[in-house]
């Protein structure tokens, strides 16, 4: 096989369910000049053995890891890549028979797109089409898209892999939205865009990321609009190579806004509820940290994300008295009877805790 001019990047941990058929729509491919790149990042599942099926096939590089995480997979594949585009798929969505083919076109005739979404077809664990998904088309409707959230489907883009090594990759501090952080980094010099045609079908599941992980998701999508934000205003990016906080007392001295603020301290007290926040005591610090902020946020939502879930932890832990105590914050947004039995309910749903 001559060099590729496209190179799909497949990152997977653990994806036995969805993966042969993301990998049939791959091989079903129109555009010749293809390389398949997969990085098993660790998977202890049948993954491997799915993989080994492909291994006659010569578009087929593939890689396995330690488990990194899925940003440092992103990066390896990347790196491993020989193509000049780079398409993005994951391990349990399926690619319309001409995307790579009909995103080739579009970059090789607007040489100014550096990175090519498209519409998606959204469908569930068992295939059946929920409805579509649209972004906005054209770059300047990309570009003021891009301030409110991500205007680009991520396992549905193409781009031009000398934009995003030239970018710096993608960023480990924006773990869950490290797409989002990298197409506003690429806005800022370049044009980005999407296709109106939906190329993809993107699979919604209990197992996938943004139902797994959607406080951090919520959380590193608030960061990365600040970080761009300073940037735009020639300031320094206070995340340039480092993580992501996970306490108040962490946090970079930005000059927020209310809105901001509110934003950030719900987001940080829901991750820490959520996420691998360490001690006891550094949970709890966190929900201080908050709750001292309190006076710049919506109360009721502080009261419903935060407050709630953390009184529901301190009960399942046997801590009954620090739970009524921080039960009685919330009183003024509803009874104490209600807070309660919120919390009483959470106890039989346990937060989802790590990757």
């Amino acid at each position: 096989m001559g060099q590729p001019s496209v190179s799909v990047v497949l990152c997977v941990h653990n994806g036995e369910r969805f993966l042969r058929a993301t990998l049939a729509t791959l091989v079903q491919q129109t555009h010749e000049e293809l390389e398949i790149v997969v990085i098993d990042d660790g998977s202890t599942d049948a993954t491997a053995q799915i993989l080994s099926e492909y291994k006659g096939d010569a578009r087929f590089r593939i890689f396995s890891q330690p488990n990194q995480g899925l940003v440092a997979s992103l990066n390896s594949g990347l790196n491993k890549a020989n193509g000049e585009f780079i398409a993005r798929i994951d391990a349990d969505d399926l690619a319309h028979p001409e995307r790579l083919a009909r995103q080739f076109a579009y970059l090789s005739n607007h040489p100014e797109v550096v990175a090519l979404g498209s519409a998606v077809t959204l469908i569930d664990a068992f295939g059946r089409t929920r409805g579509v998904r649209r972004f906005p088309t054209g770059p300047s409707a990309v570009r003021t898209a891009l301030s409110g959230g991500c205007a680009l489907a991520h396992p549905a883009v193409m781009f031009r892999k000398s934009a995003v090594v030239s970018a710096g990759g993608y960023r480990a501090a924006f773990k869950h939205a490290e797409d989002y952080d990298l197409w506003l980094r690429l806005s800022e010099t370049h044009e980005l865009d999407n296709l109106p045609e939906a190329l993809l079908c993107y699979r919604q599941h209990a197992d996938s990321v943004t139902c797994r992980h959607a406080y951090r998701q919520s959380f590193a999508t608030i960061l990365a609009k600040l970080a761009h934000k300073r940037r735009t205003a020639g300031l320094p990016d206070p995340f340039d190579q480092q993580s992501l906080p996970v306490s108040g007392a962490d946090l970079p001295k930005l000059s927020l806004s209310v809105q901001e603020e509110a934003d950030l301290v719900i987001a940080l007290c829901c991750l820490a509820l959520t996420e691998e926040a360490g001690s006891v005591h550094a949970l709890k610090a966190t929900m201080e940290w908050g709750w001292s902020r309190r006076g710049r946020l919506h109360r009721g939502r502080y009261v419903r994300h935060a407050i709630v879930p953390y009184a529901a932890e301190l009960l399942r832990s046997g801590q009954p008295r620090e739970a009524f105590i921080w039960l009685t914050k919330g009183v003024g947004i509803a009874p104490f009877s209600a807070l309660y039995a919120m919390a009483h309910r959470l106890i039989k749903k346990p937060f989802r805790r790590g990757y």
